[in-house]
């Protein structure tokens, strides 16, 4: 072979060496993406997300229609709206419980939550409703508008009773607006006709012949995110774990606080502090609304009650 043909052919092979690395180039881009999408077609996680039985999406699906018969009423300023509107929505939601149709919703699982989706509409929805009825049975009640500024401090209280014992959040939430409520209602006692304090103790004696146990919902939060380390391919917790949930019981909730909060801290896994954060402040925010039926009972001179 001459040396003019050794160098031809080391020029053709160089040649299409490059040509195929830059056809390489162009596609490969091209290729990744289809690869992408066939994987993301076909791959299986190992860690599925679950999803509500069609009890579970009936129970969230029936409040639709009173949290967007609540949106308009929320989004005005309390001066401009008609105190009439946000009665009329408060009603519709009270009349829905009353007729089963509104229920607490109890998580379905570990990561299910009242933080976001339709299910934080839901909470937001009546949480501010609870709130706007507590501003304008304030407002009422300044004004010596006695009826109605009672008529919406009770709605507000029966309104939170609603969503209350769905989780540690909702509990949470309800309990700051109906202490409000009773605070209120303590406050313009003197306002009060002896039929009015006679309604006043008939919808506490509600709140109360309604408590749940947080002892179920503290082990419905244990046994769900047993689940969730589980499908997560963890461990179930250790009985140094496990102790906390089981030591939530009626008794006296500070000390039962101060026994959950030193576990906690000792605890071995990362997540049980939060989880225990939102049982010992439930658990306060019951025995402080508790005080406050104790302290409005009082202020109606229902001795017999105490």
């Amino acid at each position: 072979m001459t040396l003019g043909k050794q160098i031809w052919g080391s020029e053709n092979w160089s040649m299409s060496a490059r040509t195929l690395i830059y056809k390489l180039m162009v596609a490969g881009p091209i290729v990744l993406t289809l690869g992408i999408g066939v994987e993301a077609r076909t791959h299986v996680d190992d860690f599925e997300p679950l999803g509500y039985t069609t009890a579970e999406n009936s129970a969230v699906a029936a409040y639709a229609g009173v949290v967007e018969e609540t949106k308009p009423v929320l989004a005005q300023d309390l001066a401009d709206v008609r105190p009439a509107s946000v009665t009329a929505v408060a009603e519709d939601w009270i009349s829905g419980a009353r007729r089963g149709v509104l229920q607490p919703i109890k998580p379905a699982f570990y990561e299910d939550s009242f933080q976001d989706g339709v299910k934080g509409q839901i909470a937001r929805a009546n949480n501010l409703l609870c709130a706007r009825l507590n501003r304008l049975g304030k407002n009422e009640l300044d004004n010596h508008n006695t009826q109605a500024g009672l008529r919406d401090l009770l709605d507000s209280i029966r309104t939170a009773e609603i969503l209350k014992y769905s989780d540690f959040s909702t509990l949470i939430s309800a309990n700051l607006n109906e202490r409000r409520a009773m605070q209120l209602m303590t406050r313009y006692v003197d306002q009060y006709s002896q039929a009015e304090k006679t309604g006043i103790r008939d919808a506490i004696a509600e709140v109360q012949r309604g408590k749940q146990p947080i002892t179920e919902m503290a082990r419905r939060t244990r046994n769900q995110y047993d689940a969730f380390r589980i499908r997560r391919g963890e461990m179930p917790l250790g009985i140094e774990d496990t102790k906390p949930f089981e030591r939530v019981s009626e008794g006296d909730g500070d000390n039962i606080r101060q026994q959950l909060e030193s576990v906690a801290l000792a605890s071995t896994d990362n997540e049980i502090p939060e989880i225990l954060n939102g049982v010992t402040l439930g658990y306060a925010m019951e025995r402080d609304t508790d005080k406050s039926i104790v302290a409005l009972r009082n202020s109606l001179q229902d001795v017999s009650a105490l």
